[in-house]
């Protein structure tokens, strides 16, 4: 009952609904009884009183497939899971990778966190396996300047699922010597300036979309390369010294995949998915936890004045709803 796409505050919802039908036909039915004395009166008013508890029961009906799990709910004994998980239906955290490109962006992320948090700049940094040699000397000016003012940098980040976002967008093309990629990934990160003292400076924290370029060199056939200078194909071994062709010199790391420049970004289609969601869930969620307890102490008023007048027991809960 409680499970699928619609979620289990929508069908409580509902179900409370149908509820409240029922009980306003009753209302009805009881008060033709009590209140009227001309038989059209009652006969319409137990018509129409008829209609409303049909209707409740039909939607409760055709919401929930009877079953143990079913009842266990109305029991009440796994709401509190069912409200757990409607905690952040559409604010999932992705721990795994569907690709090669997703699992360099989080190890990047990973490695530039590593590289600004330690002290001074390392031989061999892991984040020299993820970025471009000239996108490796931005990195290490950057972290040069921070280290000259005595200030770190630490950085937490992990990528999101929002309703109707892919997590990964991804768009691609060549500049004629690059397959060029330019990656959105939606993240929410957290940035912390510190003193060497540890003393807190600012906290910047970004909770949209992170933004790559990703370059890889060319290939065709049996792994032959493009030479970023010329465009023309060699095998990997015959380009360790330089392109043949044009004499070209440069790092043969930079043939494969890695990160080329990085920034947060606003994102207005993750901000609209971001909305959208929040607003079918907490509008939920709002709507049951103001109209379950204004229901029950409906319930409990009608009990406490059950002898201030002479209405049946379904008027006398309308009538405390009336009066709240």
């Amino acid at each position: 009952m409680f499970d699928g796409d619609s979620g289990f505050l929508e069908k409580a919802g509902l179900f409370f609904l149908g509820i409240f039908l029922i009980l306003c036909g009753l209302g009805m039915i009881e008060m033709s009884f009590t209140e009227f004395e001309e038989w059209a009166s009652i006969i319409s008013c137990v018509v129409f009183g008829l209609l409303f508890v049909v209707g409740g029961g039909a939607l409760i009906w055709l919401e929930y497939a009877p079953s143990a799990e079913d009842i266990k709910s109305l029991l009440g004994l796994n709401v509190l899971e069912g409200v757990k998980s409607e905690v952040s239906p559409d604010f999932a955290v992705l721990k795994e990778d569907k690709s090669a490109d997703e699992s360099l962006l989080r190890a990047f992320r990973a490695d530039f966190a590593a590289f600004f948090r330690q002290g001074g700049i390392g031989e061999n940094s892991e984040i020299q396996n993820d970025v471009t040699q000239l996108y490796w000397h931005i990195l290490a000016l950057q972290k040069k300047r921070l280290d000259n003012k005595g200030l770190t940098l630490e950085m937490t980040s992990e990528r999101m699922c929002y309703r109707g976002i892919v997590p990964v967008r991804e768009k691609s093309f060549s500049d004629g010597k690059y397959k060029i990629a330019d990656v959105s990934e939606t993240v929410e990160a957290k940035r912390t300036f510190k003193e060497q003292d540890g003393k807190v400076l600012t906290v910047i924290k970004s909770l949209e979309t992170a933004w790559y370029r990703l370059l890889e060199a060319p290939r065709q056939g049996d792994g032959e390369i493009a030479c970023p200078n010329c465009g023309t194909y060699a095998s990997r071994e015959n380009l360790i010294d330089g392109c043949d062709s044009c004499g070209t010199k440069f790092t043969v790391e930079d043939l494969d995949k890695r990160v080329s420049d990085f920034a947060f970004r606003p994102d207005y289609e993750v901000e609209y998915a971001k909305y959208t969601a929040a607003r079918a869930t907490y509008g939920r969620r709002a709507g049951l936890l103001i109209g379950v307890p204004v229901f029950l102490l409906s319930l409990i008023g009608s009990a406490s004045v059950s002898g201030s007048f002479g209405a049946g027991p379904i008027m006398k809960v309308a009538a405390v709803l009336d009066r709240r």
